[in-house]
């Protein structure tokens, strides 16, 4: 697990919301989603995850705060245009 990205994201190191937010922060700071890419639903996040949607739902509430991804009422979460950390 990246030390630098469980202090920025916070939480109890073996929560599951924090843990779905570090491994989505990663996926966006090593390019797997790129900058204003459209991330898939909520559901399939949490499912993918093998979390609850409302534990998904706070993971990028936290991921929103650090300024990873925004969200577009009507067509749901996008990566930020600069994401931080992105490679």
């Amino acid at each position: 697990m990246n030390d630098e990205l469980h202090l920025e994201i916070g939480g109890r190191r073996n929560s599951h919301w924090a843990i779905a937010a570090r491994d989505l922060a990663s996926a966006v700071r090593t390019g797997r989603y790129s900058p204003d890419e459209r991330l898939p639903t909520l559901l399939s996040l949490a499912a993918s995850n093998e979390v609850d949607p409302r534990t998904m739902s706070r993971a990028l509430r936290r991921l929103r705060e650090l300024g990873y991804v925004t969200y577009r009422r009507g067509y749901g979460y996008f990566v930020s245009h600069t994401p931080p950390g992105y490679e």
